[in-house]
């Protein structure tokens, strides 16, 4: 998991004015997630714009909860995306990785 922090991280320091594209995952393609000890594997064709919401219920496992100002989901390279969520303005950040499983 700490790989993905740093991996994060250094996307964010290279890649802050480039925008990566997110449409290029198969529907068909699996990824895995970790938040506090739970996992569960998610469908490629939740990780795409416009998909945060569907994301976020196929995520209730994380018990995340309902009410967010925010929701971001970026790419950090073809294998591994973020998920950032703001529970109100100034709250806690929720942010969990997926991997794809090859």
């Amino acid at each position: 998991m700490r790989q993905h922090i740093d991996n994060f991280r250094n996307f964010l320091t290279e890649n802050s004015k480039k925008k990566l594209n997110i449409s290029d995952v198969s529907d068909s393609d699996l990824f895995s997630a970790e938040y506090r000890g739970e996992k569960i594997k998610i469908e490629g064709k939740f990780l795409k714009q416009g998909e945060e919401r569907k994301l976020l219920q196929k995520l209730k496992k994380f018990n995340l909860g309902s009410g967010h100002e925010e929701m971001k989901l970026s790419k950090i390279d073809d294998d591994n995306f973020v998920f950032r969520l703001e529970t109100y303005t100034g709250g806690p950040i929720q942010t969990i990785y997926f991997e794809k499983l090859k």
